[in-house]
């Protein structure tokens, strides 16, 4: 069986960096997504499409409550520099132990 788990991330750097395990633990994907969408987080994006990086540990799909046009940070090559705040659900296997 999967679990679903939200995560919220402020989308800051370093030392500005804060990061949530949501508070609930769904066994259905569409539920973790409703639960994210209620927070407003209702803009869904694809990582990392469009930001000038090599972060290889999460790519998937991340909701957003603003679109990228909003950012207006950009690297010397030209490429966004995302800092907005997200959600994401982490998929984790849950194992049932047989006694």
């Amino acid at each position: 069986m999967t679990t679903f788990i939200p995560i919220y991330d402020n989308g800051q750097e370093y030392e500005d960096h804060q990061s949530q395990l949501g508070g609930i633990v769904y066994i259905k994907e569409e539920s973790a997504i409703d639960s994210i969408k209620s927070k407003g987080f209702i803009i869904e994006e694809t990582f990392p499409y469009h930001l000038d990086t090599n972060i290889q540990e999460y790519e998937g799909v991340r909701f957003y409550k603003e679109p990228i046009e909003n950012v207006t940070l950009k690297s010397v090559t030209g490429k966004l520099l995302d800092d907005r705040e997200y959600m994401y659900i982490h998929k984790m296997p849950l194992e049932e132990n047989m006694l």
